[in-house]
């Protein structure tokens, strides 16, 4: 009795053909709806804020808290007792709050507003994030990390939040989320207030 053979084919390495046609045609079309995506999808207008009187417990500012430079320098808030203060609560991580910097750097650098204290307290909890990204994005106002609990007045749902602040020390506006900074009249507003006299 003869002993039988039996030759079998070993299939070849690799996913056949019919799985890279397949594999190709996936490729492709997730490529070009990332295409679509970057080209067709407008980048978020920031708006202009809204001029108002804010909606909060107080209208008045609490200046018993401290903060900290860049330097690690300890800067109390009741410094700026007297004079008009812009202040934005932010952080390196939220986008939203990096999307309205150049607007606020517009105000910072304004000739009219030069007696305004611009201050960007960051949430950031690394000080190496906030390092880097203030070496690479040079913003113009004042980057400082609250030492103390950020008071309760100037506590919001969400950031970006920002605070305008008059002499008298009375919260002027307030506002949750990114915004058009640079906006005629947040420039006219705060040219009034740097004047010495809080708006009515």
């Amino acid at each position: 009795m003869s002993n039988e053979t039996t030759n079998q084919v070993k299939p070849p390495d690799g996913p056949r053909p019919s799985q890279r046609y397949w594999g190709w045609i996936l490729g492709g079309i997730v490529l070009l709806w990332a295409i679509l995506m970057i080209v067709l999808v407008p980048r978020q207008k920031l708006e202009k804020p809204e001029v108002r009187k804010p909606d909060i417990r107080s209208t008045g500012a609490v200046y018993d808290w401290s903060l900290t430079d860049r330097n690690g320098r300890i800067v109390p808030f009741s410094t700026f007792k007297g004079k008009t203060v812009f202040l934005n609560i932010w952080a390196t991580w939220c986008p939203p709050c990096v999307q309205e910097i150049p607007s606020i750097d517009k105000l910072a650098a304004m000739e009219s507003l030069k007696d305004v204290v611009f201050l960007g307290v960051t949430v950031d909890e690394e000080e190496d994030d906030i390092r880097k990204f203030v070496a690479s994005q040079k913003p113009r106002f004042r980057v400082v990390r609250p030492l103390d609990a950020i008071p309760e007045v100037f506590q919001t749902d969400g950031i970006p939040a920002t605070f305008i602040i008059g002499p008298t020390g009375e919260i002027e506006m307030s506002h949750v989320g990114s915004a058009a900074w640079d906006a005629p009249e947040i420039v006219a507003l705060l040219e009034h207030l740097s004047q010495g006299t809080a708006s009515e």
